[in-house]
């Protein structure tokens, strides 16, 4: 685009001067789309067109990763939900719905043993004769079902599980709130009472015998039953030596097997002799236990 001027020069064969020059001006105007004003309007749409653009985009980037985040969490909630309830079947008895011994070592076991610690570390401070948590002791109770297995095969398994499940509802009206019952195994249950008087666990003991000796009722049934019940208390020993939580619940199994072989309707406490047992005296005594 610009002006021009254009030099025309005729060749005339019957004029004298032979030649003519003719000028020309010619003016050639831009298109619309190359005038400077237009591009610079243009250039600027184009940059808010580009920009709007970006922000639209961005925009819906943000909505997709909250989407996205929102999904994650809604996964990893349900997730974590998933895990939970696994984990509760795993530590929880299937049948009864109590703890299981997989809880107690798992999730007790590590508290009782910290209690442990720290009774330990106070009677080393101040001296053998200190009395921890005023006298108050945790009792440990094993609990085992006599004659089972000649219910199971008079009126069925369903009944037999019934049974279980009344008798394991029973023991946990017996205890309060923070003490503890776990379905040990088969026929056998553990009942752990926190914070207790060392005078009331063999009364606790006799209350639950008499309760099932009174009958569990089943399909309108009233079921008596007979037990065997072998108890101790921990910490075991008073002053600077004592049991692991583990070893505690082995003085239960041993009175409960002493129990066991004393007739139905007994209740054995393990109590404490001049020395603490060597832990290969108890794993033999366990072992003899289970040759029967």
């Amino acid at each position: 685009p610009g002006s021009y001027k254009f030099t025309l020069k005729s060749y005339l064969a019957d004029s004298p001067a032979k030649f003519s020059t003719t000028l020309l001006d010619v003016e050639y105007r831009p298109f619309f789309y190359q005038d400077p004003l237009y591009r610079s309007i243009a250039a600027i749409i184009l940059l808010f067109l580009i920009a709007a653009f970006l922000r639209i985009k961005t925009r819906i980037h943000k909505m997709r990763e909250k989407e996205m985040l929102e999904l994650i969490d809604l996964r990893t909630e349900q997730l974590r939900a998933t895990n939970e309830q696994l984990r509760a079947s795993i530590l929880k008895d299937p049948m009864t719905g109590l703890c299981n011994r997989r809880y107690l070592f798992e999730i007790e076991q590590p508290r009782y043993e910290r209690k442990l610690y720290a009774i330990h570390k106070e009677i080393m401070e101040k001296g053998p004769d200190f009395v921890p948590d005023e006298g108050k002791v945790t009792g440990l109770f094993m609990i085992d079902i006599s004659g089972l297995k000649k219910i199971n095969e008079q009126r069925g398994y369903e009944f037999g599980d019934k049974l279980l499940l009344n008798f394991a509802e029973m023991l946990k009206n017996s205890v309060r709130k923070d003490d503890l019952i776990v379905r040990w195994g088969g026929d056998e249950f553990l009942s752990i009472l926190n914070a207790t008087d060392p005078s009331h666990l063999p009364v606790y003991a006799h209350k639950v015998i008499e309760a099932a000796q009174k009958g569990i009722v089943v399909d309108d049934l009233t079921i008596p039953l007979s037990l065997s019940i072998g108890f101790s208390s921990m910490p075991f020993y008073k002053g600077e030596k004592n049991l692991s939580f583990e070893e505690n619940l082995l003085m239960s199994d041993m009175a409960l097997f002493k129990a066991l072989t004393a007739g139905e309707n007994k209740i054995m406490q393990a109590v404490p002799g001049n020395t603490v047992p060597e832990r290969a005296e108890i794993e033999v005594f366990m072992k003899n236990i289970d040759k029967g």
